[in-house]
């Protein structure tokens, strides 16, 4: 075969490989919120402290309207803090090889505040989802294990009341040291 004719071949092959890629990127849009009284989850989400009443009323009836629909954002707000596995392949090598420190996050009282805000938006929505939320009761009792929002999921299952407090429980019972502080922690907070 020529070699003019070989070169065609791989830009006709390139060009489809394109092609393919750009339309796969097209087609697989990231899925669309929920909507309740046309304003998506993420604003609900933030209004659930709102310094109005009203606002906060609105946002809390948008939860428990929306009930099971809700499940998938308030899983990725859970979930948001753990780090994917190309981040911990990147921290691994940054530390690892070419022996670098961990870099210093953002840290202090504003952070501290700020997973607390968020905390209590979590367990306040899940609490209003109620017995809607017992599909993602298994994911939550197994999140509570985690470093990284073991007890942002624990104060879920709490909240959900009689729904989450068995899945609580059976993760109390767990060999897990930190998850059993974890869960009297949570425990001792929504007793108080």
């Amino acid at each position: 075969m020529p070699e003019t004719q070989r070169k065609r071949i791989h830009v006709w092959v390139g060009g489809l490989i394109c092609i393919g890629l750009i339309m796969a990127a097209v087609l697989s849009k990231p899925a669309t919120s929920r909507t309740y009284k046309g304003r998506g989850l993420e604003y609900w989400f933030q209004e659930l402290q709102a310094k109005e009443p009203a606002l906060r009323n609105e946002a809390e009836s948008a939860f428990a309207t929306l009930g099971k629909d809700c499940l998938p954002f308030l899983m990725a707000q859970l979930t948001s803090d753990i780090p994917t596995d190309g981040q911990r392949a990147k921290a691994w090598f940054r530390e690892v090889v070419l022996r670098k420190p961990r870099p210093i996050g953002v840290c202090g009282l504003g952070l501290a505040s700020e997973q607390a805000a968020r905390r209590e938006r979590l367990t306040r929505a899940f609490a209003l989802v109620g017995a809607q939320g017992e599909p993602v009761v298994g994911k939550l009792g197994s999140l509570v294990g985690s470093p990284y929002c073991s007890h942002d999921a624990a104060g879920c299952l709490a909240a959900m009341g009689s729904l989450g407090w068995p899945e609580l429980l059976r993760a109390a019972r767990s060999a897990n040291v930190e998850s059993r502080r974890t869960i009297a922690s949570v425990i001792a907070e929504t007793k108080a």
